[in-house]
């Protein structure tokens, strides 16, 4: 196998030889750069210089002169624009979510090249579709038309009046937020793509490099497709795409949605060598549990392991895929010990570390809190919650098992803030706080204090396993505290008021966001990465887990203000791009792996449905491959039951004639019992 980004350095090494420096090339991500990087090093077999890799969002950012806007910071300007522009009363609290929604349509729309003022209009008269609406070709008309034919005639509901007031401001908040971020010199993602795309359009652009290449994207926005258009027009430009497998290129598979269009708009100067492919041996496994599947990791590994020499050449050709980032943890635990190096190429997210579920246990003790006689009572409940948190527990474990044992004993219903303060860290736990500045000065000091605790667990233990782990809780409570931090500052630059619930709604929607990346060797060992990790990279060998239909691919509905009709009508991606976009990343993946394994979970309950993929589907009736299907079942069944058996003595006997004579005892279900034999 002859990974895709070895064949296009191959062939730029070739052409240009060592001043191939003098080229800029553009990757979907970082790691595709890197392993570009390595294979142009293997071709030279010398030392050179090599060429500048860039991200596609580097060059865009870079080109702008403009800086990333911090999206907190984001949310609060828009919220103070929404109330000068409205009048209205509401709250941050009521705001936050539809604010998130904002954001999300506004950067959607800068990407796409959308005419906000059309968007955002109010067509009350059907007619107008005709003549406002005619640079757009008649289904998107069409899909216009069957939005707003809901709001005419004019007897609207309730709902559709709220509605179009709202509508009626965004096109203006959206004008104020893009005059504000670009007066700071800032912009969020669609911005800067935006006003790169409409630079190209004017000829205005500065750029400084001779030539740019395009390596292994797929879905392009309308910005990009501008710009990449201006730069192929310029010749200075040239595009290569991972489209060599034919399930990729399958006119019936969503793959292809995009392939056609690339290929037919920015076709590349090099024809690349074609693949000796052979059919990727494939199995699939159910099993149900999401850290059996971690588990059953370590059983594929260790088969590797055995079968040939697994250093690091042939680590650094096999990876394990997680489209459910929470198995990280699970699956780096379960890694063989004879594998060494192993390489971490995503992020695990902040919402699902130990310090965010002591957080959640932390407001819900100040939520609950009672005060008699001026003195802080805390719920009994809330307290055990936090006191067996293994951040606390471990702590000083002689102190928190007393507490525990004395509630639980004396069945104390609440418990005063000076009887829990036993030490340093618990007696900044276990005090009241009122007010959104104290609620964030409250959790700061919690966690400098945690930190100073694991700190001094280090000093104390050698090496090892426990120390390791104790550097990466310390990582989880920094990047929590780097969050805290940041959102006091911009609160207090704002200067907007908000209730500790909404501060804390407001924490627990950035952590969702945030990922804590991993650092690590790239270009040796097992490679462990996210879906989107993979772009434009190949394995010999593959491992993904969580294949359920619902995660892979993932099922999440966009949250967006703009109805799917005008979505769809003036070109903004709905679910059909999504589900197009999982499908190239799955079947490009697996078209040049000689194995692949596919678990799934096959539990069912709650939203979850334990069905596997529809890309196994595909894969098995569709293209009708040779699929192994296995299913594994943990055994946890009981012992068997002993039988009941009474020892037919001849006392017995004398007793269980007394019943054929129809004596004092008559035969009844009641009477046949083992204690009246």
């Amino acid at each position: 196998m002859t990974p895709f980004l070895y064949k296009v350095a191959s062939c730029f090494y070739d052409t240009y030889g060592t001043e191939i420096n003098e080229l800029a090339f553009v990757f979907p991500n970082r790691r595709a750069g890197l392993f570009f990087q390595k294979y142009l090093s293997e071709i030279a077999q010398k030392p050179i210089f090599s060429p500048l890799t860039l991200t596609i969002s580097d060059l865009f950012t870079q080109l702008s002169g403009k800086q990333s806007a911090d999206r907190i910071s984001m949310l609060f300007s828009l919220y103070t624009i929404y109330i000068e522009k409205s009048g209205s009363q509401e709250s941050f609290d009521e705001f936050l979510y539809w604010g998130e929604m904002l954001l999300n349509d506004f950067d959607d729309i800068d990407k796409y090249m959308v005419n906000a003022a059309k968007l955002f209009s109010n067509v009350t008269d059907l007619r107008e579709i005709e003549s406002d609406f005619s640079f757009l070709d008649a289904e998107q008309i069409a899909a216009i038309r069957s939005f707003w034919s809901s709001f005419y005639p004019v007897n609207d509901s309730p709902n559709q009046k709220e509605f179009l007031h709202v509508w009626q401001l965004l096109f203006s908040l959206y004008e104020s937020l893009r005059e504000k971020l670009a007066h700071e010199g800032k912009g969020y993602e669609g911005m800067i793509f935006r006003d790169v795309a409409e630079s190209a359009a004017e000829d205005s652009l500065n750029l400084p490099y001779k030539k740019i290449v395009f390596v292994g994207l797929n879905a392009l926005t309308k910005a990009e497709e501008s710009f990449l258009g201006y730069l192929r027009d310029k010749g200075v430009a040239d595009f290569y795409w991972d489209y060599a497998s034919p399930m990729v290129m399958d006119a019936d598979n969503k793959a292809s949605f995009f392939v056609r269009r690339n290929q037919q708009l920015f076709p590349s100067q090099y024809v690349l060598p074609l693949d000796e492919i052979d059919q990727p041996r494939i199995e699939v496994i159910g099993i149900p549990s999401g850290i059996g599947q971690a588990k059953h990791v370590h059983t594929i590994l260790s088969e590797l392991c055995e079968s040939e020499d697994f250093g690091a050449p042939e680590a650094f050709k096999t990876a394990v895929i997680l489209p459910d980032e929470t198995l990280l943890i699970p699956v780096l635990n379960a890694i063989p010990q004879n594998i060494k190096k192993i390489n971490v190429t995503m992020g695990y997210p902040l919402a699902g570390t130990p310090v965010a579920s002591l957080m959640d246990y932390i407001l819900a003790l100040q939520k609950n809190i009672r005060f008699q006689d001026g003195k802080a009572l805390f719920y009994f409940r809330d307290v055990l919650s936090i006191l067996n948190h293994r951040y606390i527990n471990t702590s000083s474990p002689d102190i928190v098992s007393e507490l525990i044992r004395t509630i639980t004993e004396n069945n104390k219903v609440y418990i005063e803030s000076a009887e829990l303060s036993r030490n340093s860290l618990l007696s900044i736990l276990f005090y009241p706080v009122t007010g959104t500045d104290a609620f964030s000065e409250y959790i700061i000091h919690i966690l400098e204090e945690l930190n100073k605790v694991l700190s001094s667990d280090n000093d104390d233990e050698n090496e090892g396993e426990f120390q390791r782990t104790h550097d990466l809780e310390q990582e989880f409570i920094f990047h929590y505290f780097a969050t805290v931090n940041r959102m006091q500052e911009v609160m207090k630059d704002a200067g907007i008021e908000m209730t500790v619930n909404t501060f804390y709604r407001l924490l627990r929607r950035l952590t969702d966001t945030i990922t804590i990346p991993f650092h690590g060797e790239p270009l040796s060992g097992l490679q462990i990465m996210g879906v989107l990790e993979t772009r434009a990279l190949d394995f010999d060998r593959i491992i993904i887990l969580s294949v359920n239909e619902g995660i892979y691919p993932t099922r999440k509905g966009a949250n967006s203000f703009i109805p799917y009709n005008l979505r769809k009508g003036f070109g903004l991606p709905t679910y059909e791009h999504q589900d197009s976009v999982w499908a190239y990343h799955f079947y490009r993946l697996i078209y040049r792996s000689k194995q692949v394994s596919l678990l799934y979970d096959t539990r069912s309950n709650g939203l979850q449905t334990g069905e596997v993929s529809r890309f196994v589907y595909q894969l098995r009736y569709h293209y009708e491959m040779d699929i192994k299907q296995s299913l594994l079942v943990y055994n946890v069944s009981s012992s068997k039951t002993p039988a009941i058996c009474v020892p037919k003595t001849p006392k017995v006997g004398e007793l269980l004639a007394q019943y054929k004579k129809g004596g004092r005892i008559a035969i009844s279900a009641s009477a046949v019992k083992i204690g009246r034999a």
